[in-house]
């Protein structure tokens, strides 16, 4: 197999599992917020995760493994396959004030899912997503432009935004990032 095609059929799985993970750590949520771009804006990238992120990651609910995270990627656990994401320029890491974001750019649509974390105390690591609820979808949208479409054959609702890093400062001192999940390394 040439690498290229084993690097689109690499990528073919991690959206797989990525989807996958998305749809465990956001359940509470029926709409997703997708990204035109790598966020924050402006930050640049990390060539790798700093050693504070590094090691396994159980959720602190049920003690199930989540993620291992490795200097140059992360790894889930998918159907009991050990799939590992590199960083590259479909999965970009960046960081801003304490907040970390991973960028995962989606195959299908070419936006890209942001998951946003922060290490807590005794070595805990944070979730954040946006809430897609009424009262704090009225806030977001006073603050960057938030467009609307559905996909795939369920038609399922979703959005995207793009803010600069003024609007991304926004969005964080505003509260709008909400802790959803917990992990424990």
């Amino acid at each position: 197999m040439k690498p290229d095609s084993q690097r689109n059929k690499f990528t073919k799985v991690a959206a797989t599992g990525l989807m996958a993970f998305i749809g465990l750590c956001f359940l509470s949520s029926c709409t997703s917020i997708y990204y035109e771009n790598p966020q924050p804006a402006g930050q640049e990238n990390m060539n790798e995760f700093p050693k504070k992120l590094l090691g396994t990651y159980v959720d602190t609910e049920d003690g199930d493994t989540v993620i291992v995270v490795y200097s140059d990627g992360f790894s889930l656990k998918i159907n009991e396959n050990d799939v590992k994401i590199p960083l590259s320029d479909k999965s970009v890491l960046r960081k801003y004030k304490s907040f970390y974001f991973l960028s995962l750019q989606q195959e299908d649509t070419n936006l890209w899912t942001v998951y946003v974390v922060k290490t807590g105390k005794k070595k805990t690591l944070d979730l954040y997503d946006i809430s897609t609820e009424e009262g704090p979808l009225e806030q977001l949208r006073a603050i960057t432009e938030v467009k609307e479409y559905e996909q795939g054959e369920e038609k399922s609702f979703s959005m995207y935004i793009n803010p600069d890093l003024a609007e991304m400062d926004q969005i964080i001192k505003s509260g709008l990032l909400k802790p959803t999940q917990k992990l424990k390394r």
